[in-house]
């Protein structure tokens, strides 16, 4: 049985420019007290293709977390544009909530990302070079959340 359930994951600014800030208010319930704290990292995912593209935005432990609701508010940077390829940057990709005890992952909660210019010059005829300052990022609001079995 678990002990702590991840029950709500609201992104604070969404759709936003892609070079603001993430905002994620994370709410957990906790069932039985727990000796350790928890790790939240938040990962964007820059290609499909390669794990090795993968940027660990924010990675933070937390706690002590009590018995009941927590609620904790993750902010992360910005992807680094630099790490990301032009043909990935506007495509499709991802960005992952992972939450473990014990380097046990127990959650994980993963939204599909779109970066697009909001221009429609530039949508029809974009940039080699993407200009990124007329990016927008926008999360789907239909997280795809993932639990796991650990050893708590």
């Amino acid at each position: 049985m678990t002990k702590v359930k991840l029950t709500n994951v609201e992104v604070k600014n969404n759709p936003t420019k892609f070079t603001d800030n993430i905002e994620l208010d994370v709410t957990l319930e906790c069932m039985e007290e727990i000796s350790s704290d928890l790790d939240l990292e938040l990962v964007y995912v820059g290609s499909s293709a390669s794990a090795d593209e993968d940027q660990v935005l924010e990675s933070v432990s937390v706690g002590p977390v009590k018995v009941g609701t927590n609620k904790f508010v993750v902010t992360a940077p910005a992807p680094n544009v630099e790490k990301i390829s032009a043909s990935d940057l506007l495509d499709c990709t991802v960005l992952l909530l992972k939450v473990s005890y014990n380097n046990q992952l127990f959650s994980q909660v993963g939204y599909f990302v779109s970066n697009q210019y909001t221009d429609k010059e530039l949508q029809e005829a974009p940039p080699s070079k993407p200009i990124v300052e007329k990016l927008v990022r926008t999360l789907n609001d239909k997280p795809r959340v993932t639990t796991f079995q650990i050893e708590w």
